[in-house]
């Protein structure tokens, strides 16, 4: 089992971002907003059902701020039939969301985890701040894995 985390922001550095939480909740799915990007498509399709996903917060002016929006685990390699049309001929897959944060679970607040890099909470190849990518900072995960076990999973 893998743990991905998933930007829900299309143009997330852009002048006007477009917010998508709602919509993968309401519809249980995530999907890319990029329409061709070789480097994520190939993400995407490593990931597995029964993958662990979490929709997160990456504020690239402050790269201590990762927070957490939301944990699930992917059900199907596809997007479900039943999303908005929109984002049916997107890139993406279904997900059962199993704990939503009313206000952002914030991670990186402390140096536990801080991955080295060449700013402190950003891996040396920026992947926190894409729209997919594979976590492998063992505390980050041991972190999630206690969030979804423990007494607020929700």
């Amino acid at each position: 089992m893998n743990f991905y985390g998933l930007g829900v922001k299309y143009g997330g550095f852009t002048a006007n971002p477009r917010d998508i939480f709602d919509e993968c909740i309401a519809h249980n799915f995530w999907c890319m907003g990029f329409d061709e990007k070789e480097k994520f498509e190939k993400l995407i399709d490593d990931v597995k059902i029964g993958d662990i996903v979490f929709s997160k917060a990456f504020y690239f002016e402050n790269p201590r701020d990762f927070s957490i929006r939301s944990i699930g685990f992917v059900t199907d390699k596809n997007i479900p039939n039943t999303v908005p049309d929109e984002f049916k001929n997107k890139h993406g897959f279904a997900v059962q969301w199993t704990t939503i944060f009313k206000q952002n679970w914030h991670l990186l607040s402390t140096d536990d985890f801080m991955p080295q890099g060449f700013m402190k909470g950003i891996p040396k190849d920026n992947s926190r701040v894409g729209t997919i990518y594979r976590e492998t900072n063992d505390s980050i995960i041991l972190k999630i894995i206690k969030e979804m076990n423990g007494p607020s999973f929700k």
